[in-house]
């Protein structure tokens, strides 16, 4: 999961898609701390700059952290080795307004869904 830091402006988006390779499985590319930054922006530009060894089929976008995370979660398979989280539990600030954000929430979130789905 690559989040494009919107109040980093896009250059930076950009270039943290271009350094990505094609040795992983799946890209999940995401918006966060877009400040006043369209998050469809941010996503598009860093889907515009990825390098072109990269699978396209592989890619999948979110327009925030909350639906990257779910997005990961989503993907992975039971024999996956790695999910990457920072463990971010600060507030986003988004078009002017701070929202609450916590990963090990989103996950823990996540994965009671996944458990009354199954019941």
């Amino acid at each position: 999961m690559v989040n494009g830091i919107g109040l980093h402006g896009l250059e930076k988006a950009a270039r943290m898609s271009a350094a990505l390779d094609a040795s992983s499985d799946h890209i999940v590319l995401g918006a966060e701390q877009v400040g006043w930054q369209d998050p469809g922006d941010v996503v598009d530009t860093m889907y515009y700059a990825l390098p072109p060894s990269v699978d396209l089929h592989n890619v999948n976008t979110a327009l925030s952290r909350k639906h990257a995370i779910q997005t990961c979660m989503d993907l992975s398979q039971p024999g996956d080795t790695t999910i990457l989280l920072t463990g971010i539990n600060k507030p986003k600030h988004i078009q002017g307004k701070v929202v609450p954000h916590d990963d090990k929430e989103e996950i823990h979130y996540y994965f009671s869904c996944s458990s009354s789905r199954s019941m």
